[in-house]
C-alpha cells in the first residue's frame, strides 16, 4: 500500500508542467507581456511549490496548464500589486499613527508629484553651485517651528 501511494505521488509530481514549459505556452507569453519577469517567475514557483506540497501530503491536485493559469494568474496580480491602499479613519483619533501619517494638501501632493518626477536640488546648494546637505531644506522650517 505504501508503494501504491508513493508512485501516485511521484506520477502526479511527474505530471507537473516545468517553469519553462509554462513560460512558453499563451499563458505565459500574456503574462510576460504584461508583467515583470521575475514577477512571473516567482507567481510560477510559489503556485508549483504549493503543489508539490499538496501533492506530497496525498492531497488531490489539478497540475494541467489550464488547472494551474487562474492560480498562477491570482499570484502574479497579488505580487504586482502595490501594498499601501487609502484607508478611512473612522477612529476618532486624528493623527492616528497606526494608519500612516497626516494628510497632505493638494498643493503638497503636487509638489511632490513634480519634484519626484525630475532630477532635483535634494544634496545640492544651488546658491552655491555645488554639493549640499539634504537637511539643509528643513533647517530654517525646523528652527521655526521649534523656536530654536
Amino acid at each position: 500500500m505504501l508503494e501504491k501511494t508513493v508512485n501516485t505521488k511521484q506520477e502526479a509530481l511527474s505530471r507537473i508542467p516545468s517553469v519553462d514549459d509554462l513560460l512558453k505556452n499563451p499563458y505565459g507569453e500574456k503574462w510576460l507581456a504584461s508583467f515583470q519577469r521575475r514577477i512571473v517567475l516567482k507567481a510560477i514557483r510559489l503556485i508549483l511549490e504549493t503543489k508539490r506540497e499538496n501533492i506530497l501530503k496525498g492531497l488531490p491536485e489539478e497540475v494541467s496548464m489550464n488547472a494551474l493559469a487562474p492560480d498562477i494568474e491570482r499570484k502574479i496580480y497579488e505580487l504586482s500589486a502595490y501594498k499601501l491602499r487609502p484607508l478611512i479613519n473612522a477612529t476618532g483619533v486624528v493623527i492616528h499613527t497606526n494608519l500612516g501619517r497626516s494628510i497632505l494638501s493638494d498643493r503638497a501632493l503636487q509638489n511632490i508629484k513634480n519634484v519626484a518626477g525630475s532630477y532635483s536640488n535634494l544634496e545640492y546648494e544651488n546658491s552655491q553651485r555645488k554639493r549640499g546637505k539634504r537637511y539643509a531644506h528643513i533647517k530654517e522650517i525646523l528652527k521655526d517651528f521649534s523656536g530654536a
